[in-house]
């Protein structure tokens, strides 16, 4: 979860960048946009380049980078195989190391992010999924995610096999973090 949130702001942040946040008076080129900023992306996508790798080479060869570029998607997955590719995914990306815009969340951010996932629910249940899991109390979301534990999160319940292009649509309009 911490990777994900951070790629999901470093990926805002970049997207800001290269749109040019100066209301349109100057467009960012390769040599304006900061090259800090420029290696993290090709870092990025090194890195998760190299998760999809690992998990063809580990029998998973449906894995694939989603549409924006920031994730991996998962043709086919079974609610019977999700336990297996879970376990392929974390030795994967123990493999590949931390993410290059992985930081560690403050407590308040932790806080902030466990508000916006219990709103994500109801935005979930309004385009027809169903979200199984009750969230846990503030303190024990809080607790297990600065333990380093996977915290509770509605889209885990979400099922596995869902059409990739769903599944962006989905995060599209429920992101999982609340930095944009």
């Amino acid at each position: 979860m911490k990777s994900a949130c951070a790629r999901t702001i470093s990926w805002a942040v970049c997207a800001a960048v290269l749109l040019g946040c100066s209301g349109g008076e100057e467009v960012a080129t390769p040599g304006s946009i900061p090259s800090e900023t420029m290696s993290t992306v090709r870092g990025m996508e090194e890195w998760i380049v190299g998760v999809v790798e690992c998990l063809h080479d580990s029998g998973w060869p449906s894995a694939e980078l989603n549409s924006t570029g920031d994730g991996i998607n998962v043709r086919d997955l079974t609610a019977e195989q999700r336990g297996d590719f879970r376990g392929a995914h974390d030795l994967c990306v123990e493999l590949a190391g931390d993410a290059p815009n992985s930081a560690p969340l403050g407590e308040d951010e932790v806080r902030q992010l466990y508000a916006h996932l219990v709103a994500m629910v109801t935005c979930i249940e309004e385009l027809g999924y169903e979200v199984r899991s009750t969230p846990p109390s503030e303190s024990v979301f809080v607790q297990t995610y600065l333990s380093g534990e996977p915290p509770w999160s509605p889209y885990v319940d979400l099922d596995a096999s869902m059409n990739p292009s769903d599944w962006d649509e989905l995060n599209r309009r429920c992101p999982q973090a609340p930095w944009k």
